[in-house]
């Protein structure tokens, strides 16, 4: 298709004549960062007005309560209540930090169904509720276990069993019932300093307009590295290998992340899409890392080997002008679009939720953010999430695409 329009706020080349997405987003996450308590009472309202159409994928209603979901954390108790009377059970998202009462009512609903789907939607709206104060004592994490252990009969309709669907919440559980955290109530995102002169960045992030000396020190300075190009190549095609995050945890931004060194996450960009498992490596705390062995699907290459088809675009990768923002934003702040990159917090998943199991330790390794490739080279698609081992020193790179 010809580009033959530019986007009227940053200049991008486009097909059609209007915002590109990155800026349409921007301007919405700008507008909903401005609500006041009145502007979100409205949408609540509207919400009310409207919940045969909330569950539209696509509905302007589904939409707003995404909007101050992410931007606002705002959960509205009074939605949470008339949805569960009239049977309203998606947005899984509605029950997001749940009462213990409202808790106990959807287990309730939960332990006395005998229909699979309405299961599966239930199962989903606990792990959400269960997010904001999960423990060992949870009543979700122990319903759970024993479902787990003692499968109903709408089980045999699932896919997948109730630690899986736990993930949805940001946690699960070993064999044992032993709860395990998937993801940080915390969440930072990575700004781009060649968008800091843009009219509607600058309103967003409060940034005054900053000289491009301003901009390289931003990103020299940041704790936060992305896709750092390596001299080691990949086995398969030749490339450089890239380390998609360097995260010096030392920052004080970065403290919750409990890590007294640098993070590394390691693999080649032109592969990763294609290989049998998530990319693993070991990573050391003084920043340096070894990519362990990985193999591409036969259906790709019989020989395990590829043609490099990004070196053309190593340049612009290096220039990805990313670097980590001084605020915290709400844990869902990236958690339904693919404008923006993140550090903690939950990831925008283009497919399921998916959690990497340590090869050392055989636990599920936690999200440490996600990457999203158009960030990198221009008009990519699909996104890299990052997890990892803290107590293993092990990191893990998904790709994922629609």
């Amino acid at each position: 298709m010809p580009l033959n329009y530019k986007c009227p706020r940053c200049g991008k080349d486009l097909g059609y004549d209007g915002l590109c997405f990155l800026c349409r987003d921007r301007e919405n996450r700008l507008n909903i960062k401005n609500y006041k308590e009145d502007d979100i009472k409205k949408v609540i309202s509207n919400i009310l007005n409207n919940l045969d159409k909330f569950a539209e994928l696509e509905s302007p209603y589904f939409e707003d309560f995404k909007d101050i979901l992410a931007n606002k954390d705002f959960i509205s108790e009074k939605l949470q209540d008339i949805c569960f009377k009239n049977n309203i059970f998606y947005p899984y998202e509605i029950y997001y930090k749940a009462s213990k009462s409202m808790q106990k009512a959807l287990l309730d609903k939960l332990l006395n169904t005998k229909d699979s789907s309405l299961a599966s939607s239930l199962l989903m709206c606990l792990a959400l509720a269960a997010f904001d104060d999960i423990d060992e004592e949870s009543e979700i994490l122990k319903t759970f276990y024993e479902l787990y252990k003692n499968p109903p009969k709408w089980r045999q309709k699932l896919y997948v069993d109730t630690n899986i669907y736990a993930m949805s919440g940001g946690f699960s559980f070993d064999n044992d019932g032993k709860l395990q955290k998937l993801n940080y109530k915390q969440c930072l995102p990575l700004n781009k300093t060649s968008d800091l002169n843009l009219d509607n960045y600058f309103k967003l992030f409060k940034h005054r307009h900053i000289t491009k000396e301003e901009q390289e020190k931003l990103i020299k300075e940041s704790p936060v590295k992305v896709a750092v190009k390596r001299e080691d190549t990949c086995p398969h095609c030749k490339g450089n290998l890239f380390d998609i995050l360097k995260v010096d945890a030392r920052d004080k931004r970065l403290k919750f992340l409990g890590v007294d060194g640098i993070i590394t996450a390691t693999c080649c960009l032109n592969c990763v899409g294609f290989y049998e498992t998530p990319c693993l490596n070991t990573y050391n705390l003084d920043g340096t890392s070894k990519m362990l062995d990985t193999h591409i699907y036969k259906s790709i290459s019989q020989d395990d080997t590829m043609e490099n088809t990004f070196e053309d675009y190593y340049a612009e990768i290096k220039d990805n002008h990313l670097y980590l923002a001084q605020d915290f934003v709400p844990p869902f702040y990236g958690a339904f679009s693919d404008d923006v990159c993140t550090i903690g917090g939950f990831a925008n998943f283009i497919q399921d939720s998916e959690y990497t199991t340590c090869p050392k330790c055989n636990k599920y390794m936690k999200l440490l953010g996600q990457v999203h490739m158009h960030e990198l080279i221009n008009y990519s698609e699909g996104t890299l999430y990052i997890e990892f081992c803290k107590e293993c020193q092990m990191a893990s790179v998904i790709f994922q695409q629609t």
